[in-house]
């Protein structure tokens, strides 16, 4: 996707929650990284190396609502969704045929 706002379903973004301070993407052609960092209630975004999206979900206490009062499309409060997960993560770059795992718990 060649995002070039910073809006909820912008390159950085939340999705749907929160907005990307800014727009950090390469130009076409070029490879972004993206680093989402999740701890415990703290989410983190990061593109091309800046913090571009932070999310503390224990603010998030009501459906529907962002802390600020405006409206999103979940139907549920963040602050009760479960803070704990397992997950994995697969990147391949085919330019140059690496590939990197992550796991976490």
């Amino acid at each position: 996707m060649d995002s070039q706002g910073t809006g909820y379903h912008d390159t950085g973004a939340i999705y749907d929650l929160v907005k990307p301070s800014k727009n950090t993407m390469k130009p076409v052609g070029e490879w972004n990284h993206l680093v989402i960092t999740c701890n415990k209630n703290l989410i983190e975004v990061e593109v091309n190396g800046e913090k571009v999206a932070q999310m503390d979900m224990s603010e998030w206490t009501k459906p529907n609502q962002r802390p600020d009062g405006s409206k999103h499309k979940f139907d549920t409060a963040f602050k009760d969704h479960p803070h704990k997960a397992t997950s994995a993560c697969k990147i391949t770059d085919r330019r140059a045929g690496s590939r990197t795992s992550r796991s976490s718990r």
